[in-house]
């Protein structure tokens, strides 16, 4: 278990970190919510893989990005998974870099999840699906995970030392 830091930055509600990391990011803030909404994250969230990597927080980042984030630009694991804001700055930085990567949109927002083909395309069909009932729309993709995963602030742990 990843405990919660005692020097991790202030926080704010999920639905205010979408909207300004699709800004700074230039990313469809539709697809952040749609890629939270799939992956089923959750502050504190950490999920093991098949592979032995770890998926955290909101955006569940996996493992295998935690040295690029740690080296690059100081983010610690533990804020990945405690702070919702770190967690889905970090998600919109991972999309913004591989759909530019990508040659096709879809491509891009696939590879957030993976590069292979066959998952990519698996991917890129619940990304859609997920969309599609929402009526792409952002409001409605945030309502809905505001219910699903109870995005409020209220702190219902305590800091391990």
């Amino acid at each position: 278990m990843i405990a919660m830091p005692l020097d991790m930055p202030v926080d704010v509600p999920v639905a205010q970190c979408i909207e300004i990391a699709a800004n700074e990011f230039k990313v469809p803030e539709e697809i952040l919510w749609a890629i939270r909404i799939v992956e089923g994250g959750r502050r504190g969230l950490v999920k093991k893989n098949k592979d032995g990597s770890i998926d955290v927080g909101v955006m569940q980042i996996n493992s295998v990005h935690f040295k690029e984030f740690s080296g690059k630009y100081s983010v610690k694991p533990s804020w990945l998974v405690w702070n919702n804001c770190i967690s889905v700055r970090a998600g919109a930085y991972r999309l913004s870099k591989e759909m530019a990567r990508a040659k096709t949109f879809w491509r891009g927002v696939g590879s957030y999840h993976s590069r292979t083909p066959s998952l990519n395309r698996r991917y890129v069909e619940k990304i859609k699906a997920t969309l599609v009932q929402h009526g792409r729309s952002a409001r409605s993709l945030a309502k809905y995970a505001e219910q699903r995963f109870e995005d409020t602030m209220k702190v219902s742990y305590q800091p391990t030392l």
